[in-house]
């Protein structure tokens, strides 16, 4: 808890948050050029837990989308639109958006089945997931310090669930979902060393989630 209290007091030093919110905008680019593949200008996107805003700002501006954001709490740092959810049902009718983006926010949930019913349900077209993947025991320290620091920062009271690769495809098969591509993401970031993948998934055919 002392710990905890005191990297949440630390994050509020502008230092600290330019270099966190330096990696962030790197990160954010990074993702706009593999997303130019599967994201068309015009394209309506659902930034599902989008935190800072950062990501789906840099989205919109990059490759010429329309962002909505949506999260359980407004942690914005950039001004995108905005909703708030309950972590289980999104606000917004069927098939509003032709894509659904989720990165690196599912080890953050409880219930990931319920959440990618709703992204489906929301979605006309690609769900594009990011997620940190430990493939050793390495990976796995490195995973729970980022899960620790990660709360203790954005005053979080939550254990986070990191899956390998292999756990995710499996329960994306259990929900008979198309992975229309899965890959490592090459993105090194010294204070978090994992391995990391990235998902694009279709929805199911003629079948109800």
């Amino acid at each position: 808890m002392i710990i905890s209290h005191i990297l949440h007091h630390i994050s509020k030093f502008p230092p600290i948050r330019s270099i966190l919110f330096f990696f962030y905008g790197k990160a954010a680019l990074t993702m706009s050029k593999e997303l130019a593949h599967y994201i068309m200008q015009e394209n309506r996107v659902l930034d599902l837990g989008c935190g800072t805003g950062i990501i789906g700002s840099t989205l919109a501006r990059t490759l010429k989308t329309s962002i909505v954001g949506v999260d359980v709490r407004d942690a914005r740092e950039v001004d995108i639109p905005f909703a708030l959810c309950d972590g289980k049902h999104l606000p917004f009718p069927n098939r509003m958006f032709d894509i659904v983006l989720i990165s690196y926010v599912l080890h953050h949930v409880d219930e990931v089945e319920i959440l990618l019913k709703e992204a489906y349900r929301v979605c006309r077209g690609k769900v594009i997931i990011y997620e940190d993947t430990p493939q050793n025991l390495f990976h796995h320290i490195s995973c729970f310090l980022h899960g620790f620091s990660y709360g203790s920062l954005f005053n979080i009271r939550k254990r986070c669930k990191f899956r390998a690769r292999q756990e995710w495809v499996s329960l994306f098969q259990k929900l008979h979902l198309s992975i229309l591509r899965t890959g490592d993401i090459n993105f090194f970031n010294p204070i978090h060393v994992t391995a990391r993948s990235l998902f694009i998934l279709s929805p199911p055919q003629n079948k109800t989630l």
